[in-house]
């Protein structure tokens, strides 16, 4: 049973497996916005499987066997191409999880939103409302949510309104108690000191692992862009290898005694 999860028989998938759900959130960053792939990103793995959004964004597409990337125009080591993009952190993040845990299949739930700010998460009927949905959608199935990986990015950063420290622990508290899974991690990853709005959104992590069980962060300093903006694939694997880290210490560790 996952930390904090309901107990039930486990749902047997294609890889015939019990299934562990991960829920990838947030925005560009952690969908990958600057992370081109290579032919190893688009190969399948035998335990890991990936849901998206549909098309629509109202609901769940099929379950993937391999990743979607998306062609965007780029100019790359000089060169003017279209590039297969997508590689956030999810991706070393699934396949690290896929070492530890060869018994089960590794389900990611694919649900950042490029340019989403954190109001557009917590607002009633929002960003988080529609993953407690999909969540459930998946646990209803037989799935056991095991934890969620969050990489925010800048959008409406320095626009936000209220507590940006108390939204965010709002979110994982509001996450677990509607999915029923009360000690489930959360881990995230600190934006690097270069950006705008670092010292604001590193210190709302802080807050949040200060004043809620199991919520870790992971360091996101001196990674490289391969934009203005963007991380680049290999700083978004070294991101997703260390939230991986985090997540199996968490899982290994007893979960906390209500009082």
């Amino acid at each position: 049973m996952g930390c904090g999860g309901p107990a039930h028989s486990r749902f047997v998938t294609a890889v015939g497996r019990p299934v562990r759900l991960y829920v990838a959130a947030g925005q560009s960053n952690m969908a990958g916005f600057g992370g081109f792939s290579e032919r190893r990103h688009r190969a399948p793995h035998p335990l890991i499987r990936y849901r998206y959004r549909s098309q629509t964004g109202t609901g769940l597409g099929p379950l993937q066997t391999t990743p979607l990337f998306f062609r965007h125009g780029s100019i790359r080591q000089g060169l003017s191409a279209f590039c297969d993009r997508g590689v956030g952190p999810w991706w070393a993040f699934a396949h690290e999880l896929a070492k530890q845990h060869n018994e089960s299949e590794i389900r990611i739930l694919m649900l950042a939103v490029n340019g989403s700010s954190l109001i557009d998460w917590c607002r009633a009927g929002g960003l988080l409302d529609q993953a407690i949905a999909f969540i459930r959608e998946e646990t209803s199935r037989g799935a056991t949510l095991e934890g969620m990986i969050w990489h925010q990015g800048e959008a409406g950063v320095g626009s936000q309104e209220g507590d940006y420290g108390g939204m965010m622990k709002e979110m994982v508290l509001k996450l677990r108690s509607k999915t029923g899974a009360d000690n489930v991690p959360f881990v995230a990853a600190t934006l690097p000191a270069t950006s705008p709005n670092a010292a604001l959104v590193n210190a709302a992590l802080e807050h949040v692992v200060a004043t809620v069980p199991r919520v870790a962060i992971v360091n996101g300093q001196g990674m490289t862009l391969s934009d203005s903006v963007h991380l680049d694939s290999a700083s978004n694997e070294a991101i997703g290898m260390a939230m991986a880290k985090a997540m199996i210490e968490m899982t290994a560790a007893p979960a906390p005694v209500a009082r």
